[in-house]
């Protein structure tokens, strides 16, 4: 014998109605490097520098230029954590380094537990 009950049920209710998985969004950075006032800092300073931001890959020195540069392939992945601002603070160099968010733009990831598609959610 077997007895069953069936309730419909909504998100709102409880987390086993909702399609939705994992929703997240990320704001892109806008990275600004100004180099004629980092040309003040040491070679080796430098390379603190770029070595002080714990997202690894964002920012590179060029070997030729002595510069700093960004590298856009990999700016996704930067976590505004502003280390590579204070270091370049801490060396008296402000305003050197702007970070902000751009504007009007988010990129969104969905997750879907299989009720709907990612796309229709």
């Amino acid at each position: 014998r077997l007895h069953c009950f069936v309730r419909k049920g909504i998100g709102k209710l409880h987390a086993q109605y909702n399609p939705c998985a994992t929703a997240v969004f990320r704001i892109p950075p806008l990275i600004h490097i100004n180099n004629n006032l980092l040309s003040k800092l040491t070679l080796a300073q430098k390379r603190d520098l770029v070595a002080s931001c714990p997202t690894k890959d964002i920012f590179s020195l060029n070997p030729d230029s002595n510069e700093i540069e960004v590298e856009a392939n990999e700016l996704h992945r930067y976590t505004y954590d502003d280390e590579i601002v204070r270091k370049a603070e801490s060396f008296g160099i402000f305003g050197a380094i702007l970070i902000r968010e751009k504007p009007h733009h988010f990129n969104f990831t969905v997750e879907a537990t299989g009720s709907l598609h990612p796309w229709d959610i």
